[in-house]
């Protein structure tokens, strides 16, 4: 799939949506943007288009990991919130590999409906 300017717009509008109810539910949150996600116990990985945390913890990691300026996935969580807009059909197993990454939930637009994964 070509990464375009409507692909873009897309994310950024699913990014902005998940800010703003953070920030009227008081939700803690940090966005961990387009990261490659691949851990050693899980045979593959995926490039969200955007990930997000929530929990008290995996806020405190990655607020810590930033204090140190790393850029090693290993010192970062696992997403709690994935977002995919998939225009084009996807080759992979994307869900399969976000629950192999124990992500609670994604959030994923194929250019005509939204769907919600639990």
């Amino acid at each position: 799939m070509c990464l375009g300017p409507f692909h873009h717009h897309l994310k950024g509008l699913m990014g902005r949506i998940v800010s703003s109810i953070a920030e009227v539910g008081e939700i803690p949150v940090r966005s961990l943007g387009q990261t490659t996600w691949k851990r050693a116990q899980v045979s593959r990985g995926l490039q969200a288009d955007d990930t997000f945390v929530f929990r008290g913890d995996k806020l405190d990691t990655v607020a810590g990991a930033l204090a140190r300026r790393s850029n090693s996935i290993a010192d970062y969580p696992n997403p709690d919130l994935g977002i995919e807009v998939d225009i084009s059909p996807s080759k992979i197993d994307r869900p399969g590999i976000y629950a192999a990454l124990q992500v609670a939930e994604i959030w994923r637009f194929d250019g005509e409906s939204d769907q919600v994964i639990i």
